[in-house]
Formats: C-alpha cells, structure tokens, sequence
C-alpha cells in the first residue's frame, strides 16, 4: 500500500484469505491442538493485524470487507512477556495494541452501515428480504459508548504521548498512544458521516483531531507513514460535503478556520 500497487495488494489478501479458508485461521478451534504457545500467541497477533489491515484498506480503496468480525473466533494476544525487554509493568503495551483492534472492529461496523445508507432505490426491494447486520441509530450510541468506557480505563501510558527515547518498550507503548489518537478520531468521524451529522460536529471532531496529533512527538507520525495519512484524508471528505450546501456565515468562519 506504500507503493500504491492495489491489484498486488488484492491478489497477496486473496491468498492470505486462502489460508483462512483451508487452514482455519479464523477459528482457533481448528488451531492444531499440540501448538506451543509461543505459535499460539504469534498467530493471535498475526490474524488480528490482518484483520486491521483489511479494514484499513477497504476504508481507503473502497473493497468488501471478506473475514467481518463476527465471524471470527480467535482470541486477542495476551502475552506481554512475548517481546518485552523488562520486567515492568508500566511497559507493558499489549493493552493498548488490543485496544486499536477494538476501534477497528468498531470502524468495520461503522463503515457497513455507512455503506447501507447509500443502497439505491434499485436495490431497496431486495435488501428488504434480507435480515440485516448493520447498526441502528441506538446501536450506534451504544458502541460509542462501550468503546469510550474501554479508553477510561485505559493505563495513562495509552493517552499522554511521551517523546521517542532509547527504550524500545516504552517507544512502543507510546506508537500505541499515537495510533489509539488517530483511530478513534477516525472512528468518531465516520460514526457522524454514519448518521445525521452536523456541519458542527464534523468541525469539532476534526478540531479535536488536530489538537490530539499536535500532542504526538514528530517522531512518532513519521513512523506511522502513508497509513495514518490515508486515514485521515477522510476528515477532508467529509467537511467538503458541506460545500455547496446552505450555511450560515457564522459556519463559513468556522470552516474556514478549520481548513
């Protein structure tokens, strides 16, 4: 996806998804029951990566999301001592990387209904013989909030970025911060896109996004590359909406001050 070569990145998911099918990675139930932890735990956080990625992309390239969560039955890692390279515990970032799976599972359901809201009148009849999976309005508010429940609890570690140092520990637990702040404003966006938004709640939210990345270290946007920046391009799309459309001069100001 760095290089922008979509039809690469389809045919390597398609065989990422034939080893799905074949040897079960959706279902740790198929897993080999003689597996050693250690593969236990670097499949767990292989899967769910991948999970992430394939909601990553269909948010930018617009493809079908082909393994949705509710079909899958592998548990999150669990295992901080995996990689870490201390004993203390206020390193441990596992938390938070778990975390991010959760703001992706949300922004996977997210991005079906916003989809629904755009079936077309010829599709109307058919769509009405099929039990729906998407969100309603109240369902909607009602993962906000779990997910916002999740982040309080959150250790303090997962929202407060810290400069990059030379402890790889703790330079991890704060890329987790960094990826936490971008996601969730991602996720708050198009839970707005999702529903009625307002011409100022689209503005708060990118305001808020903007004052979130100004707390993260330089260092750490670097790192998190063209990932972050695709992402994020939908903020544009979602104020440009509004243009063309009747707003007061007191709105003009406003998004005139946000851009």
């Amino acid at each position: 996806m760095e290089t922008l070569k979509a039809p690469l990145y389809h045919q390597l998911m398609g065989l990422y998804h034939t080893l799905i099918a074949d040897q079960g990675l959706a279902d740790e139930g198929r897993w080999p029951s003689d597996m050693l932890p250690l593969e236990r735990e670097a499949r767990r956080r292989l899967f769910w990566h991948m999970y992430r990625l394939e909601v990553h992309t269909a948010l930018i390239i617009g493809h079908t999301i082909r393994c949705p969560e509710i079909q899958i039955a592998v548990e999150y890692p669990s295992d901080p001592v995996f990689d870490l390279q201390s004993t203390n515990s206020d390193l441990e970032w596992l938390t938070g990387w778990n975390f991010v799976t959760d703001l992706y599972r949300g922004l996977e359901h997210l991005l079906v209904h916003f989809r629904s809201r755009r079936t077309n009148a010829a599709n109307a009849q058919k769509m009405q013989f099929v039990v729906s999976h998407t969100l309603t309005d109240e369902s909607r508010a009602a993962l906000l909030t779990s997910l916002e429940i999740i982040h309080e609890a959150l250790p303090r570690r997962f929202k407060e970025p810290a400069e990059m140092s030379g402890d790889i520990d703790r330079n991890r637990c704060v890329y987790q911060t960094a990826n936490i702040i971008c996601t969730y404003q991602l996720l708050k966006l198009l839970s707005y896109a999702s529903g009625n938004v307002t011409f100022h709640d689209a503005c708060q939210t990118v305001l808020q996004l903007v004052e979130s990345i100004s707390a993260i270290p330089n260092a750490f946007l670097r790192s998190m590359s063209l990932a972050m920046v695709q992402e994020l391009s939908g903020f544009g799309h979602i104020l440009g909406s509004f243009i063309g459309k009747p707003l007061t001069v007191d709105n003009y100001q406003q998004l005139k001050a946000v851009m």
